[in-house]
């Protein structure tokens, strides 16, 4: 039987994945929002670029703030978006592959590809933000 304390529940939730995913919510709900208003009268990939523009700016400071806990700062703000041209890059492809090829719904289509590279944003986002590379441990079995 899985027993979790009440101390690891609090360690979870102190952790700073869960709180980048908790604060990638609110980004990705208020981007999708900003998009689903866009798309009424633009293109479906003109609608992203804005809607996603916005979100680095969103994430920019609720990173900072809620999740590394780290001052803003000007050369900070130029070096984040850096992180974003990456996950741009790929979520354009992802997006395009859902809508083009797959034919899913392009209301839904951003949320597959936020999530596919989730990974990938928090990782570059912490190195950026806090200059620490992300420290994996592995346990010798022997």
């Amino acid at each position: 039987m899985l027993k979790i304390s009440i101390d690891q529940i609090k360690s979870l939730l102190k952790s700073e994945f869960v709180k980048f995913i908790f604060v990638g919510g609110i980004n990705t709900l208020s981007t999708y929002l900003i998009y689903l208003i866009l798309i009424l009268f633009l293109q479906y990939q003109i609608a992203f670029t804005l809607a996603y523009l916005s979100g680095i700016i969103i994430s920019f400071f609720l990173n900072s703030k809620v999740v590394f806990r780290v001052e803003i700062s000007l050369k900070k703000f130029f070096r984040y978006p850096s992180v974003y041209v990456i996950q741009y890059l790929m979520n354009l492809l992802l997006l395009y592959i859902s809508v083009d090829i797959l034919f899913i719904n392009k209301q839904v289509a951003p949320l597959i590809a936020i999530i596919i590279t989730l990974p990938v944003t928090f990782t570059i986002s912490r190195f950026i933000l806090k200059r620490e590379p992300i420290q994996f441990q592995l346990q010798d079995h022997a």
